[in-house]
């Protein structure tokens, strides 16, 4: 590890430090090194199902907006679908009319309205999360050397 990434990770300030995450966030620059694994010799790993689970959230939520940017994908996602199921209902429903009345109309709209408000978190949660980058002080670039 180079003196650089040492000090931006000794530099952070944040609430839930994540090493990997902290390295990713400076370099690009990793390798990987096959080691062999061996059986404990004795006791337990501290790390439950939860603890886990809890690592995975951190790291996820604290140095990106990923889980956000896929509300948004999601909510249009939906909105799309929609709209594809509004022709082929409304096709159905001229060509068979084996439905009942309103349902056609009413599933549809559940649909789009659904889709359409995930899709609105989604960009709300854009704007959070641009906010949160900020108020972490997350830096948009890292400077390797001074001339």
């Amino acid at each position: 590890m180079t003196k650089q990434v040492k000090d931006f990770i000794v530099d952070y300030d944040g609430p839930y430090p994540y090493v990997d995450g902290l390295i990713l966030s400076v370099t690009n620059h990793i390798t990987y090194i096959e080691v062999e694994h061996h059986k404990r010799f004795e006791g337990e790993g501290n790390y439950t199902l939860r603890k886990s689970i809890a690592l995975w959230t951190k790291m996820a939520t604290g140095f990106s907006i990923s889980p956000l940017r896929l509300a948004t994908y999601m909510g249009l996602s939906l909105s799309f679908l929609s709209a594809l199921l509004l022709i082929l209902f409304i096709i159905q429903k001229f060509v068979y009319d084996a439905m009942p009345n309103g349902w056609t109309s009413i599933t549809v709209l559940i649909l789009f309205f659904g889709g359409v408000q995930l899709f609105s978190i989604g960009i709300i949660g854009e704007y959070v999360g641009r906010m949160y980058l900020r108020i972490n002080k997350k830096a948009q670039y890292i400077i390797r050397e001074k001339i």
